[in-house]
């Protein structure tokens, strides 16, 4: 609707008057306080103009992306935040930041806005040497609100005691204002840590970082070594805090079609103005460069959910090799081509050295090029080795490194490196923006030119232009940094059975040495601060000072797209097609029918067949050749499960296979006619292939637990209730890592009736019903059309897939529970929970069941789950599956009282006096943080394509959301959600250490 010019400007109007004073800005002029540095622009990502300032008061960097037709505001501060030790200073400093500030003096206002936002981000997150604090918005009056509570955040902290105690370490008693109960260790960051370094790889990455740049800020565990946490103080926090989050430390980036005068203006008025200029912390100096190489072995704890058959292989080797400047861009853009050559693929240089010939189970995650330190690096890593091999691997790396720095690299793997990045660059996602900021300012914290980092295309047509001109410049780079290099770490890590329990010793020595120092008025004194604190977490904030949106600030209505719908073939397939701004790269995705699977077949051997079948190959091209043509014209094809409950019948859920894939819209034919070699012509008849796939994917999947243990959780809790539960259970939850460890041992006649069986469901999916989609600019869509039909479906003998659903059996009886408890040696735990409500995504219960969850999240589980008991995470919402879900990340309180907070959190929603319309309302906007969310132009539709959710129902959902009140969740309750008195069916999963706190209810599995 058009508006009359004037004080109130609809969206148009604001970006004409953004886009008219961006245009007016020069290079020497000043504004706001700013001067104006560099204006410049970068076509590519469509940003016009590209503005970098600097503040005369206290020479704070700003860089500004503008970009016109993107409403995802973006925002990030960042500080440079090198650690001088290993307490965890800069992490715990990034926790307690957020936990009020001057302006707004309530306790955790970046929780608090978690339910008055629409924000598409929110976050804080601690590197090695920097820390920044993002966000971004879709909603401009939002974008504001966010970006004064952000600013006053990390100027204007309180920065309290009490604040640090929680969030980094304390002493307390077990049970709370009991003097007579054991005193023990507390804290978020503490139990963070504590769980972050459960997975040996994570441990493994550390360590590698810590010696292989050990003269400065690398040197010490920047996230805080758990050990080393009780020895931080609050004062060490303010110190610190004075010192790094000054404005003259300070680097920001904003992007999109917001005015940026008036960031200007707010940020110099409210923050800014009341600064001079200081000192800013010096940048990471370079390491000093060894004469020779060096080796670490370190130990860890062994992982009984790793891929290894040999008990002796489970050990990992790593080589770290120091490389160049993070300031010189163009090399290090060209040292990441150089890595994705080594890296990157079956056909990579080490790939075909050390996976394929099966030494050990895969690249560790520690195998990568790191661009983000001062001093770049590269890593290799292999794990699930016998130690005996350590010699072995390290020859075989560098004789790889030497024979292709002696022989090159093949122009078209080059070729196909470059264009992935292309295609990557040209790709845009949701928080595109945002993703744009995170990813320069760590090289600008070291000095980089900002400028010159979003010059993807540039530098590829300077490395063309070079390798013209000097053939072996890559080979050259390869002897300089790898071949030739004496800046080498080799660190070793095998495990030790008595790793655990060395922890929990030092930690009890930690905790003995704490306690022994107490005299009785110290004792009472820390009696004294736990109950303070547990007052104060209980306590009801008064949130009056934030600002918060309303449900007038919502859009009427969700996002348009077009959707146009035909038939093609003789089979007349489906076909969806989106026009969309997709700059230049059209998005297919198809699904396949899995319902003429027979149940053994599906259930033993699909998701293995998952996880390898774009991988193996085809029968005209062996995997080698066939990701070369992959890489040459897509960004990759993927191969997923796809299970979704029907929206609106409850007992009803669609089983399916989803393809997708991108390409640059010149290769849509190339990219069709590699999906129908796949289809027409699969080939699984390379046994050693196959076992490398299995070894590598057992290996990764493994390492992950460590970081996703509570969606483990609740996908192992809801797989005991139905049957789509249970089959997502099998195709990525405990139950397939299990599988894959299975098929990791296999001998080989095993492993030859493995490739027979999946041959077998090829020739039954690949024939199954199908339905296509594609997301297309709009003047492509003919041209699409065509190419889809001529160059796929007119070739298939696929039947249109039309009956997508069917029927959800109940898996335990109506009003059973069920529990267990999954044994693995982590310091703290992970419990899922779900109810099956029966409830589909349009029942009118459904809005309120996920107000009810998110009313339970921010106002009781976060208080009673991470506030008290110490988690980093928990929550409870409502799914699309119809289940009611609870779960808590890195607890310590997992086995004991959270699975009571979890029972109690029907009585506190089924108690009025608990929260108030208000509360509701807050609840209703977090929800539309995620109903409303920025979608990217490649995925827009896809609710209407994958879940059957068409815009009609996307509202319908959306006023039934903003409809619920009080009376619906308080009903809702006690009808789903109280136990005592309407029993639905449950389930409970716990991932963690072994515990004596659970009754006999639990069944105990150990691995």
């Amino acid at each position: 609707m058009w508006r009359l010019p004037g004080r109130h400007l609809g969206r148009f109007g604001r970006q004409l008057r953004s886009q008219h004073a961006l245009a007016g800005l020069k290079e020497g002029s000043e504004v706001e306080g700013f001067e104006v540095t560099q204006v410049t622009r970068v076509p590519e990502l469509f940003l016009d103009p590209v503005v970098r300032l600097e503040h005369k008061g206290t020479g704070a960097q700003y860089l500004h992306l503008a970009r016109a037709d993107d409403n995802n505001n973006a925002f990030a501060v960042a500080f440079r935040t090198s650690p001088r030790d290993s307490t965890g200073l800069p992490h715990i400093l990034e926790h307690v930041t957020l936990c009020g500030s001057k302006r707004y003096p309530v306790r955790d206002p970046f929780f608090k806005m978690l339910n008055r936002s629409l924000a598409s981000f929110m976050n804080a997150m601690t590197g090695p040497d920097f820390t920044v604090y993002p966000f971004s918005s879709p909603n401009q009056k939002d974008f504001h609100q966010l970006l004064s509570i952000y600013l006053d955040a990390v100027f204007k902290p309180l920065l309290r005691d009490m604040d640090f105690s929680q969030e980094g370490w304390r002493l307390e008693h077990e049970v709370v204002g009991d003097p007579n109960s054991p005193l023990v260790l507390r804290g978020v960051v503490f139990n963070e840590m504590k769980g972050c370094f459960a997975d040996p790889q994570a441990r493994l990455q550390q360590d590698l970082l810590s010696h292989l740049l050990p003269s400065d800020t690398y040197a010490h565990v920047f996230g805080g070594e758990p050990l080393c946490i009780p020895a931080l103080t609050a004062q060490d926090l303010r110190n610190f805090h004075a010192q790094c989050y000054h404005p003259s430390n300070a680097r920001i980036v904003s992007y999109g079609n917001f005015p940026l005068g008036e960031t200007l203006q707010r940020l110099q008025e409210e923050q800014l103005a009341g600064f001079t200029k200081q000192t800013p912390v010096a940048s990471v100096p370079r390491e000093k460069r060894w004469t020779e190489p060096k080796r670490v072995h370190v130990t860890c704890t062994p992982d009984p959910l790793g891929a290894a058959t040999n008990p002796e292989k489970q050990s990992t080797l790593a080589m770290a090799y120091l490389c160049g400047d993070a300031t010189n861009v163009y090399e290090t853009f060209t040292l990441q081509v150089l890595s994705e050559l080594l890296l990157g693929g079956p056909t990579s240089v080490l790939h075909r050295a050390l996976i394929e010939p099966g030494i050990g189970d895969g690249f560790a995650p520690c195998t990568y090029f790191e661009a983000q330190t001062r001093d770049t690096f590269f890593s290799v890593g292999l794990q699930g080795v016998a130690e005996k091999q350590f010699d072995e691997i390290q020859d075989v790396t560098k004789n790889a490194l030497l024979s292709a720095r002696d022989k090159g690299f093949d122009s078209e793997h080059i070729k196909a490196i470059l264009h992935s990045m292309e295609i990557g660059a040209k790709t845009q996602s949701a928080n595109f923006g945002l993703n744009m900021a995170l990813g320069i300012l760590p090289s600008w914290n070291h000095g980089a030119d900002p400028v010159e980092c979003l010059n993807l295309s540039a530098n590829v047509a300077r490395l063309r232009k070079q390798l013209e001109n000097e053939p072996k410049f890559l080979q050259n780079l390869l002897d300089q940094y790898l071949c030739s290099n004496p800046h080498v770490l080799t660190i070793t890590m095998s495990p030790d059975e008595g790793h655990s329990e060395k922890l929990v010793q030092a930690e009890s020595k930690i905790l003995s040495d704490k306690v022994s120092v107490l005299d009785d008025s110290a004792k009472d004194r820390v009696l004294e601060l736990e109950i303070g604190l547990q007052k104060e977490q209980m306590k009801p904030s008064d949130t009056s000072c934030l600002p918060t949106l309303s449900m007038s600030d919502l859009n009427p209505e969700p996002q348009k797209y077009i959707c146009n719908k035909t038939k093609m073939g003789k089979k007349e397939i489906p076909v969806h097609i989106f026009p969309q701004p997709t700059n230049g790269v059209t998005h297919f995705r198809a699904l396949l029918d899995t319902s003429r699977i027979n149940p053994q077949l599906r259930d033993t051997y699909l998701p293995l067949f998952l996880a390898v079948a774009t991988r193996m190959g085809t029968k005209k091209n062996d995997y080698r050749q066939f990701d070369r043509k992959i890489q040459l014209c897509t960004s990759g094809l993927g191969m997923g499960s796809h299970i979704i409950e029907h929206p609106t019948l409850n007992g009803q859920f669609l089983d399916s296979i989803l393809l997708s894939s991108n390409c640059l819209d010149r290769n849509l034919g190339k990219m069709m006619d590699l999906w129908k070699e796949l289809l027409l012509e699969p080939s699984f008849t390379d046994r050693e292939r196959l076992e490398t796939l299995v070894r590598a994917t057992a290996a990764e999947v493994a390492n992950g637990v460590a970081y996703g243990g509570h969606r483990y959780a609740m996908l192992n809790a809801s797989s005991r209730l139905t049957t789509a539960g249970s089959n997502r259970e099998k195709d990525s939850g405990l139950t397939f890592i299990s599988q894959m460890k299975q098929f990791a041992s296999m001998e080989k006649e095993e492993m030859e009736n493995t490739l027979n069986k999946l041959q077998e469901l090829s020739s039954i999916l690949y024939e199954s019903g199908l339905r296509c989609s594609v997301n297309v600019s709009p003047g492509e869509t003919d041209s699409a059309l065509k190419q889809l039909e001529s160059d796929l479906i007119s070739s298939l003998p696929n039947p249109a897939f039309n009956n997508m659903y069917r029927k959800n059996e109940l898996i335990q009886d109506a009003g059973t529970k069920s529990s267990q408890h999954h044994v693995l040696p982590l310091p703290v735990g992970y419990l899922g929970r779900s109810i099956a409500t029966g409830v589909p995504y349009l029942h009118p219960d459904f809005a309120s069941l996920r107000v009810a969850g998110q009313l339970l999240s921010a106002q009781y589980l976060h208080s009673e789950v991470r506030e008290r008991g110490g988690a980093y995470g928990s929550g409870a919402v409502m799914n699309a599956s119809g289940n009611f879900s609870y779960y808590s990340y890195r607890d310590p309180e997992a086995s004991r009282n959270t699975p009571n907070v979890f029972n109690n959190s029907a009585s506190w929603l089924l108690n009025p006096d608990n929260y108030k319309a208000e509360h509701v309302d807050e609840a209703k906007l977090s929800i539309f943080q995620k109903v409303d969310a920025p979608t990217a132009p490649g995925d827009r539709g896809m609710s209407l394509f994958l879940s059957g959710v068409d815009l009609e129902m996307l509202q319908r959902h959306r006023q039934a959301v903003k409809s619920v009140r009080v009376e619906d969740v308080l009903r809702v309750a006690a009808k789903y959600l109280d136990q005592r008195e309407n029993p639905l069916t449950m389930a409970s999963s716990l991932i963690g250490p072994p515990s004596s706190d659970l009754d006999d209810s639990w069944e105990v599995l150990n691995g």
